[in-house]
């Protein structure tokens, strides 16, 4: 009989977890000072391959986050006007049938006043999304 539960306690399958997914800030980058509309942005990784659910980007004028705006977005990006110039953090939480992760916060800026071109790049700075100067 000990043969047996000794055999029996090698030869148990073990579960293993599934891994959360992570998510990383992208714009605005920290720092960085931006106009209204503001864009958002993120990447999605999981090292299971599961698919993301939805987002959920965190914005608060404390870097403490002790009264966020909370949105839930599907996909990996989004576009919100805020109410007011100053200092803002954010940061986003991405989750999966299985899990969720928060990525790190990032402080950025809003400023009215400075000319922001409609795709988040500043004015007279060369775009990513296309290599031409903002009109």
């Amino acid at each position: 009989m000990k043969r047996l539960l000794i055999f029996l306690m090698f030869f148990v399958p073990f579960v293993f977890g599934n891994v959360n997914p992570s998510a990383t800030s992208g714009r605005p980058s920290p720092g960085e000072v931006v106009n209204n509309p503001v864009m958002f942005t993120w990447t999605y990784f999981d090292a299971d391959g599961d698919e993301l659910e939805y987002s959920i980007v965190q914005i608060d004028d404390d870097r403490m986050f002790f009264s966020p705006q909370n949105y839930k977005v599907v996909g990996s990006s989004f576009k919100i006007y805020l109410d007011s110039d100053g200092e803002y953090y954010w940061r986003v939480q991405a989750v999966n049938k299985f899990g969720n992760d928060i990525s790190e916060a990032h402080r950025f800026f809003i400023n009215t006043k400075e000319k922001v071109c409609s795709d988040g790049t500043s004015f007279f700075e060369c775009s990513f999304e296309k290599p031409l100067y903002c009109d």
